[in-house]
């Protein structure tokens, strides 16, 4: 039992308190989710390579960018997702498991924003206030709003090099 009452002896009533998770465990579930939809759009973005015609409206000179990109997001993700699981182990809650899981997220959301369009695709925006419904919740919101400040300008810098066209999506 916690001070405040919680059972944390049944492994099972821990689970369904995620406020009371360690940060491992926190930053565990965050990798965890984003690792399934790396893989998942690593697997759209291959499909969509090998048959252009499924996705018309995607630019097949494009794709080769991206796919490099969710490689190095999906050897990202498990990193971290091994720093974790050993922070978890040792019992301790290291500051830098914190901000490389916050970066990661921000730049998996950056860059998948970008590679959709902008102005095409709801991605970005569902996704965005998804992780920061998220965050503000597990994590520590100084952390969480810096992060939303961010992303902020990124958002603003990458429309406005979309938009005086310096820069392609995987969206023709």
């Amino acid at each position: 039992m916690t001070e405040d009452g919680r059972d944390t002896s049944n492994p099972v009533s821990r689970l369904a308190d995620p406020l009371a998770w360690t940060l491992p465990e926190k930053c565990l579930l965050i990798a965890g989710i984003y690792l399934t939809f790396t893989l998942w759009y690593y697997g759209v973005w291959s499909y969509a390579a090998r048959y252009p015609d499924v996705a018309p409206y995607l630019d097949p000179t494009f794709l080769p960018t991206a796919l490099r990109v969710q490689t190095l997001t999906i050897i990202g993700w498990s990193a971290t997702i091994l720093f974790a699981l050993l922070a978890r182990w040792r019992g301790t809650e290291p500051p830098t498991l914190l901000a490389l899981t916050v970066v990661l997220a921000m730049y998996e959301l950056i860059y998948g924003s970008h590679f959709f369009g902008l102005h095409t695709n709801m991605f970005g925006a569902l996704t965005i206030v998804a992780s920061g419904a998220v965050g503000w919740v597990l994590l520590d919101r100084r952390v969480v709003n810096s992060a939303a400040a961010c992303l902020a300008l990124a958002f603003l810098a990458l429309g406005t090099m979309e938009q005086l066209g310096h820069l392609r999506s995987a969206v023709r």
